[in-house]
């Protein structure tokens, strides 16, 4: 019986089976797995937009410490309004804004800001309903340039000097109309060739001694540039823009 089990399970005599390569499956996986590395990698070849910083917040500040008075147009501007402001905004630090007061100009630019745009209205103009709405929009247009200044390169206050490249903000700085985020933009310096421009807009040329250049972006947006400072031989970019937006004022109107 064993003989005849035995028998039973040999393979017939004849031609020998050809046995089934595995070969093609192999190269078919090995190109799979191929493509899918090459799809892996082509994934983290994209940049993560988590590698640009983004403003944070809404965050929270009191504009002044104590109240501020300005007098109103009303008899002969002999009314005036105190006021208490408050403000929401975002930025890349909530820091920021309250690291201002460290900057020689901030106060007084704050105080001739808002003087300005009360000294501009009656009672009326700023104390109810829709009226004190617009008045307060006004004054976050007004400020928002003032509390969150352009910066243009590593600097600490906006007025510095960058020390790499030697360039900074020129004179009429406060009339720039450039509000790009900071880390969104550059601008590029060929110092050797003697040009600036920011982002996709005009090539601007400078002889070196420009303490007020006018540079514009794509958009038509400017910016004054002080060059007589400027490294010879730097080549490279510099961030420029705003570190922060106002969003909202509020606070206490009182007539007096």
């Amino acid at each position: 019986m064993a003989d005849e089990e035995k028998t039973a399970t040999e393979e017939p005599a004849g031609e020998p089976v050809e046995k089934r390569s595995k070969g093609p499956a192999k190269v078919i996986g090995g190109i799979a797995g191929m493509l899918g590395l090459g799809v892996a990698a082509a994934i983290m070849a994209v940049p993560s937009r988590d590698t640009v910083p983004r403003f944070k917040g809404v965050f929270h500040h009191a504009i002044f410490a104590e109240k501020f008075s300005a007098n109103l147009r009303d008899n002969n501007q002999t009314r005036f309004l105190q006021m208490t402001l408050d403000c929401e905004y975002s930025a890349y630090s909530h820091d920021y804004l309250p690291a201002r007061v460290g900057d020689p100009l901030y106060d007084p630019r704050l105080r001739d800001a808002v003087g300005r745009v009360v000294s501009d209205k009656f009672l009326a103009d700023t104390y109810e309903g829709p009226a004190r709405e617009a008045f307060l929009t006004e004054l976050r247009d007004v400020l928002d340039p003032i509390l969150f200044p352009m910066h243009l390169g590593d600097t600490e206050l906006p007025l510095e000097l960058d020390e790499e490249s030697g360039i900074r903000l020129g004179i009429s700085y406060y009339k720039s109309t450039f509000r790009g985020r900071f880390f969104e933009h550059v601008l590029a310096i060929d110092a050797p060739q003697k040009t600036l421009q920011i982002d996709g807009g005009s090539v601007v040329s400078f002889t070196g001694g420009e303490e007020d250049l006018l540079v514009t972006s794509e958009a038509g947006d400017s910016v004054f540039v002080d060059v007589t400072g400027i490294e010879p031989e730097f080549q490279g970019e510099l961030h420029i823009g705003v570190k922060g937006r106002l969003r909202r004022l509020y606070g206490d109107l009182i007539a007096q």
